[in-house]
């Protein structure tokens, strides 16, 4: 049963390599390594927060210069993973072992942005994600109304409403991506002033 003591993680992303989403923006695109990347998700948050008034291209200017003076020993995926290994053989000769990654957190009354550290699928090391929390009691059924507590339907969408009142957790979420890592720096940065070009 979800109910308010219950949150929804979100696992957030603002690029995508193609046009094939729905949540594509396929005016902001920039080049990584090669390849072009496509606004998505939060980026097309972003835009129409802008668009609507909720977040001002003032709001943007700030938060472009914030990202730049973040230092690079403040990145999340400059933290030290620590491995701690038991001086015991466990059975059969294992040893048991303790990782503990960093992960940074910031709560507001509207929910809360982590950035975790995940080994990379395709790489070796760790790479910076980030998880919006949104708690079940601001979350919104398909007709726009507060979602009733129960379980969760098969298929089920939900929605969240970004409005003035919350604007606030857009900003975070940004923060967060400024955080995460040198990539994601440059890459919301380079985000950022498209959605100012596009706006303006």
């Amino acid at each position: 049963m979800l109910g308010k003591k219950y949150y929804l993680e979100w696992q957030i992303g603002y690029d995508i390599p193609n046009t094939n989403s729905p949540t594509v923006v396929p005016e902001i695109k920039f080049i990584r390594n090669g390849e072009t990347k496509y606004g998505h998700e939060l980026t097309k948050i972003i835009l129409e927060a802008v668009r609507l008034g909720i977040l001002s291209t003032n709001d943007l200017v700030r938060e472009v210069e914030a990202l730049k003076k973040i230092p690079a020993s403040e990145f999340e995926e400059s933290q030290t993973v620590q491995v701690e290994i038991s001086t015991n053989a466990s059975a059969n000769g294992f040893q048991s072992a303790v990782q503990r990654l960093p992960q940074f957190t910031k709560s507001t009354p509207h929910g809360w942005v982590q950035i975790q550290l995940k080994q990379k699928q395709r790489a070796v090391g760790y790479q910076a994600m980030v998880y919006v929390c949104l708690p079940m009691a601001e979350v919104l059924a398909m007709d726009g109304s507060p979602r009733k507590p129960g379980k969760a339907k098969s298929k089920e969408t939900v929605y969240y409403d970004f409005n003035r009142e919350n604007s606030g957790l857009l900003l975070d979420i940004i923060q967060a991506f400024g955080l995460g890592s040198q990539q994601h720096n440059e890459d919301i940065r380079q985000i950022l002033g498209k959605i100012l070009d596009t706006t303006n």
